[in-house]
Order: structure tokens, then C-alpha cells, then sequence
């Protein structure tokens, strides 16, 4: 989507976006009425730490947030 074969730039310098994870939607029955969605015409974001921020959709990504979930616990432990 923001590469440009013609100008290759570091990852780091490219322009943010954001991604979906599906965590929680609230919308109300007259929203979903309007766009048959859970994601209305006028959404307020909330950008999550990307450490907390795992999608799981396949056994790999189990492991990974498995295995931040370890590291985050044991982060706070050494605290």
C-alpha cells in the first residue's frame, strides 16, 4: 500500500498506518441498521500498544502472543 518500488525508503521512514485487531466494537443498533457493519461512517479509533495489540487468527499467532504475554509477565515480575 506506502511502497514505491521507485523510491525505497528504511520501513521506519514510512508514513504509519494503522490496522484493525478486531478487539472491541460498541455501536448501536441504529449504526449497524445504517451500514450493515460494526464499523459505523464515523469511527473513534484507539491506538493500542503494539505489544498488546496481537491479532490471533492462526496457530502461529497464538505463539507469538503467547510468547509477549511471557515476556510481559516476566517484565513486570522483574519490577
Amino acid at each position: 500500500m506506502n511502497h514505491d518500488p521507485d523510491n525505497l525508503i528504511q520501513t521506519q521512514d514510512l508514513e504509519p498506518w494503522f490496522e484493525e485487531n478486531s478487539n472491541l466494537y460498541i455501536f448501536s443498533r441504529e449504526s449497524f441498521a445504517a451500514t450493515n457493519a460494526r464499523i459505523g461512517r464515523n469511527p473513534i479509533l484507539f491506538e493500542m500498544n503494539k505489544m498488546e495489540a496481537a491479532d490471533i487468527d492462526t496457530p502461529e499467532d497464538w505463539m507469538l502472543a503467547s510468547a509477549l504475554a511471557n515476556l510481559q509477565m516476566q517484565q513486570l515480575a522483574a519490577e
